[in-house]
């Protein structure tokens, strides 16, 4: 069950195979490099680092027939914080989930180094 920007319920069945496992982890790889917003690998580092090492974690799984992508994020609760508002956390997400930045010098960088780590 995947549900999206509109809390909308959607099903979506992707059949498991090598090359749909491989597009997966191209994409997972991909997640929260570069932005519209941060239209650079050191543009989005710095946005994370104003968040106190903001991060994004991708995990890629096999459950029986079905290929599952966890998205995890790490942050510091902002009512520990004095500079940074919840808000802040929440744009970044959105900014990662929701304005992706798919170039293709992206997305054959990704693509080779994907393969590198596979080796």
């Amino acid at each position: 069950m995947l549900v999206n920007k509109n809390n909308e319920e959607k099903e979506e069945i992707i059949k498991v195979d090598e090359k749909n496992k491989a597009k997966l982890m191209v994409l997972a790889n991909m997640l929260g490099e570069i932005s519209e917003k941060y239209p650079t690998k050191e543009s989005m580092m710095k946005a994370k680092d104003m968040l106190y090492s903001f991060s994004i974690n991708t995990n890629q799984n096999n459950i029986g027939n079905l290929i599952t992508l966890t998205i995890n994020y790490d942050y510091i609760n902002p009512h520990f914080l004095n500079d940074v508002k919840e808000e802040d956390f929440i744009e970044l997400i959105d900014e990662t989930l929701y304005h992706q930045l798919f170039t293709e010098d992206f997305f054959k960088e990704t693509l080779r180094n994907t393969k590198a780590n596979i080796k």
